[in-house]
C-alpha cells in the first residue's frame, strides 16, 4: 500500500508544481512595476537605454518616499551572480551614454569620485545582489536584458544595507541624499506602466 501511494505522489507532483508558476507582469521587461510584499511605499521597475552599458541594456530603479534611486547592473564573469550598483539617472545617462572607444564618459567618473570623497563609499566586495526570478522560481542566470520577459519576483537582499549605511554611495554620489530604511522582502508585479 505504502509504495502505491509513493507512485501516486510521484504521478501528482509534475501537475502540482505547474499549478504553482507565479503570475508575471504581460508586458517588456522595460514597463513592468514590482511593489514589495505588504508594502506599498516603494515602486520599482527597468529602464531601457538607447545604447546599452556591457552587462545590461537597462536600468534598475526604486521609487521610495524619499527619492529615486537609479542602479546599472553588475556580473563578473563565472560564477558570480548579478548585483546593482549605483548608476546615474536615465536621463543623464541617454545625454553622454558610453563612447565608441570603451573610455567611461565624465559624468561616470563625477559620481564615482564624488561618493569616495562624501567617504561613504562601500567596500567593493559589497555588493546589493539582484535576484530576479521567472514564473517556476527558477532564477535569471544573468544581468536583466530588454529582450527578457520581465521577471515574477525579484529580490534584493542587501538594498535596505545599502540606502541605510551606504545611501550617498547609493545615490550616486548625490551629496542630498537621505539615509532610509527599507525593510528585506520579496518584490512582487505592481502591473504595467504607460
Amino acid at each position: 500500500m505504502r509504495h502505491i501511494l509513493l507512485a501516486a505522489a510521484a504521478l501528482c507532483l509534475p501537475a502540482t508544481a505547474h499549478a504553482q508558476l507565479l503570475d508575471a507582469p504581460k508586458c517588456a521587461i522595460d514597463k513592468a512595476t514590482y511593489r514589495m510584499k505588504d508594502n506599498a511605499d516603494y515602486l520599482a521597475g527597468f529602464t531601457k537605454l538607447a545604447h546599452g552599458r556591457m552587462t545590461s541594456d537597462l536600468l534598475f530603479w526604486i521609487k521610495s518616499p524619499k527619492r529615486t534611486w537609479w542602479f546599472g547592473f553588475e556580473s563578473p564573469n563565472g560564477y558570480g551572480g548579478t548585483w546593482l550598483s549605483p548608476s546615474l539617472s536615465a536621463a543623464m545617462i541617454d545625454e553622454e551614454d558610453m563612447r565608441e572607444d570603451g573610455e567611461q564618459p565624465q559624468a561616470f567618473k563625477d559620481w564615482d569620485e564624488s561618493a569616495k570623497q562624501a567617504g561613504d563609499a562601500p567596500d567593493p566586495l559589497q555588493n546589493i545582489t539582484f535576484d530576479a526570478f521567472n514564473p517556476d522560481l527558477t532564477a535569471f542566470s544573468n544581468p536583466p536584458q530588454s529582450e527578457d520577459p520581465a521577471p515574477a519576483r525579484i529580490f534584493m537582499r542587501g538594498i535596505g544595507q545599502a540606502l541605510w549605511y551606504s545611501y550617498t554611495w547609493a545615490a550616486a554620489g548625490d551629496p542630498k541624499a537621505e539615509q532610509e530604511s527599507i525593510p528585506t522582502a520579496m518584490w512582487e508585479p505592481a502591473g504595467c506602466a504607460k
